[in-house]
Parts: structure tokens; C-alpha cells; sequence
């Protein structure tokens, strides 16, 4: 509306008695008590679909007198809109670091907390609430936080991440965290702290451990009973041999990794049926064979093995047991 349709009149002159603003209540108010009124929020009743932030400041002449009412309205609703759309994204990316099975915090350069979601203060014994603005030497003391606290420094001074594995107390046991420490830049390129975010291996671990046991304990098996394991690809040449043949043959550890196994001078009592099963990718079963040692002794074999298919039918080797039987043959007088 011009300006020369609104000077001389009032509010409801200009906007009609039927539609009363809310502004004209809080200029009566003004003017009533000669008291100003500022920063209120309100929606005009005829545009609902503003938000208006606005002050009314009583004006006085030279004598004191009021003679009428300053009003200064800004139109909030778009930063409103942006404010709460803002607070449901944070909202939301808080419930999602919260649920995270991994361990993440902030700390500013002083290496004091300023974020640490629920995982990674449980993992403390803390609530996130507990933790923020203190450094973890603070919370646990020098010995328990010098392995985070020297990274957390590390990265401060020369601006590089770096993963770590850090064992750290839990209950009667320890666990161990796979951490990446990493620098945070403001918008003017300066750091502003280390966000890291841990994540608990123990399990993978003592899986690994299980595993390594686990082979170990067949390792000795074999040896026990004077056996060893072997692999091939899918052109029939070996990629692995157990420790046991080494011992057995003499040979040096490697060297016949890559080759065939009918290689070397290999004598089989059976070959046509060894090769047959190999070509048709069946399971064989004590397949005799012998060959010269280094010493020039002949050694003899006997060699199981079942064809190896990936998860899609596709032919990858195969992998068996062999026996050293020269002991049975020279009885039988096969020398």
C-alpha cells in the first residue's frame, strides 16, 4: 500500500474493524502504559502466513509528553522455517550418530570433548552429558588416556589423521578399538579440533585368534600323522603347501609353489585315472606316485583330493592330503 494511503490513519481505519490487527492492541498497550515492548513474536491475523518479530518504543517530546509509538517489525518466518528445518536435520543426524555401532567424538584443540555420541560414552562408563568439555586425561588420568591423548596431539600439530589400535579397559577385560583421528577445518581453513571414530574389533580378534588356534591345531594333526595340505589353481599348479612337505622332501620352502604336482620327475602308479578325475573335476582318493629326493633317495606319496567351485560353480583348483608311505613300500620291497 503507498505510504500516502496509511499516514493520518490508524491501524483499523486502514485495515477495517472487522479485521483488528495484533499490532494495534500492543500500540494501545504502549501508549497505555507508557512501557515499550521488545523482540515479541507474532502472527498478524490477516497474514497468518507471517511471523513478525517486533518492538514498540513510546516516544516522548522535550516536555516528556507521549506523543505516539515507534514500531519495527521484521518478518522471521523464512528463518524460522530455515531455523526448524535445521533442528529436525540435526535432530535426525543426532539420532543417527547415536545409533551407530561405532564410537564418534569431537574434541576441539584444546582436546576437550564437545561431541561424543551414546556408543562412545557407554564405552567410557559415561553418559555423553558427563563427558563434554573435558579431556579425557581429565576424566581418567595420564596412564589411561596417553595412547588417545599423544594421537589426539599428534594430529593437532601436524594436521594428519591417523589410525590406531588402542586397547583400552573394559570391566575385568580389555577391548580393542580400530580408531581414525582425523583434523576438522572451519570455513577459514583453520583447525578447529579432531573427530574420531572407533570402532570395537575384539570380536574380529579373538575370531582371528580362534582361527590361527584353530590351524595350528590341525597343523599339528598332520604332522603328527606324517601328513601335509596342499592347494592348486584352476590350471592344476600348486599354491600351497603345508610346512609338512618341506620337512618330508627336503625341498626348500617355496620352491614348488607354481608348478604341477606331476612335475619334477613325478612317477604315478595311476595316471591315467589320476588325470581322468582331474579333468572331469571329481574327487580322487590315494593316488600313488613317487619321486627321486635330493638325496636320491625315491620317496613315495599317496595323494587325496576333492575339486574347489567359488560361489558362482566357477572352478578354482583343488585342495587335498597327501601321506608319506616310502616306509610301507620299501617293506613291500619297492625301493
Amino acid at each position: 500500500m503507498p505510504t500516502d494511503g496509511v499516514v493520518g490513519n490508524t491501524v483499523a481505519e486502514i485495515t477495517g474493524e472487522d479485521y483488528p490487527l495484533t499490532s494495534d492492541k500492543f500500540i494501545k498497550q504502549v501508549i497505555a502504559t507508557g512501557e515499550p515492548i521488545y523482540n515479541h513474536a507474532y502472527q498478524p491475523s490477516r497474514r497468518p502466513e507471517l511471523e513478525l518479530l517486533a518492538s514498540f518504543v513510546p516516544v516522548y517530546d522535550s516536555e516528556d509528553r507521549l506523543t505516539g509509538v515507534i514500531s519495527v517489525a521484521l518478518d522471521i518466518g523464512e528463518t524460522k522455517r530455515v531455523a526448524d528445518k535445521l533442528q529436525d536435520t540435526t535432530r535426525l543426524m543426532q539420532t543417527i550418530l547415536n545409533n551407530m555401532p561405532a564410537g564418534i567424538s569431537f574434541r576441539d584443540t584444546s582436546r576437550k570433548i564437545k561431541f561424543i555420541n551414546n556408543e562412545g560414552a557407554g564405552r567410557l562408563g559415561s553418559t555423553p552429558d558427563e563427558l563434554l568439555g573435558k579431556t579425557t586425561t581429565e576424566l581418567f588420568g595420564e596412564n589411561a588416556a596417553a595412547r588417545s591423548e599423544a594421537i589426539i596431539q599428534q594430529v593437532l600439530d601436524t594436521g594428519e589423521p591417523v589410525l590406531a589400535n588402542i586397547n583400552r579397559p573394559a570391566n575385568e577385560t580389555s577391548i580393542e578399538l580400530l580408531s581414525n583421528f582425523v583434523p576438522i577445518y572451519d570455513d577459514n581453513g583453520q583447525m578447529s579440533g579432531v573427530i574420531s571414530i572407533a570402532q570395537d574389533i575384539t570380536k574380529i580378534r579373538q575370531a582371528e585368534q580362534a582361527l590361527l588356534e584353530n590351524e595350528s591345531r590341525l597343523q599339528g594333526f598332520l604332522e603328527q600323522a606324517g601328513d601335509w595340505l596342499w592347494e592348486t589353481d584352476e590350471n592344476n599348479l600348486l599354491t600351497y603347501l603345508s610346512e609338512g612337505f618341506y620337512r618330508l622332501s627336503g625341498d626348500p620352502v617355496g620352491s614348488r609353489l607354481g608348478f604341477a604336482p606331476g612335475r619334477a620327475g613325478r612317477l604315478f602308479e595311476n595316471r591315467s585315472a589320476y588325470k581322468q578325475a582331474i579333468a572331469n573335476r571329481e574327487p580322487y582318493r590315494d593316488v600313488v606316485s613317487s619321486r627321486l629326493k635330493l638325496d636320491g633317495s625315491r620317496w613315495w606319496t599317496a595323494s587325496s583330493g576333492a575339486a574347489r567351485f567359488d560361489d558362482d560353480g566357477i572352478f578354482r583348483g583343488y585342495r587335498g592330503v597327501s601321506r608319506d608311505i616310502t616306509e610301507s613300500r620299501r617293506i613291500a620291497g619297492n625301493d
